[in-house]
């Protein structure tokens, strides 16, 4: 529709399975990067993320030609994915 103005702005939160304390400050500068890049290839735009031990928070731009289950879907994906490969160590990694 011509003259249509879309704006949608998320907070999300996800925690690693069974709120394990698994991520550290060894990781969380590279993750928030990483996160960001996976966001901006998706046409979001990242405000602001943070984290603790056992989970992460972040809020978005979102882009419109994503649905919102399939955003967080693809985030929380290709982190877990990033932190796999990256962080051998850290084999017990899951989200929920």
């Amino acid at each position: 529709m011509a003259g249509t103005f879309t704006f949608l702005a998320m907070y999300f939160v996800f925690s690693t399975k069974n709120r394990v304390p698994l991520l550290d400050n060894i990781i969380y500068e590279r993750l928030f990067s990483y996160i960001g890049g996976i966001i901006r290839e998706l046409g979001g735009r990242l405000i602001e993320i943070n984290a603790m031990p056992e989970h992460i928070h972040f809020y978005v731009y979102m882009p419109k030609t994503v649905s919102v289950s399939k955003f967080i879907k693809i985030v929380k994906a290709n982190a877990s994915k990033w932190i796999h490969d990256s962080f051998p160590n850290k084999d017990k990694f899951a989200t929920r």
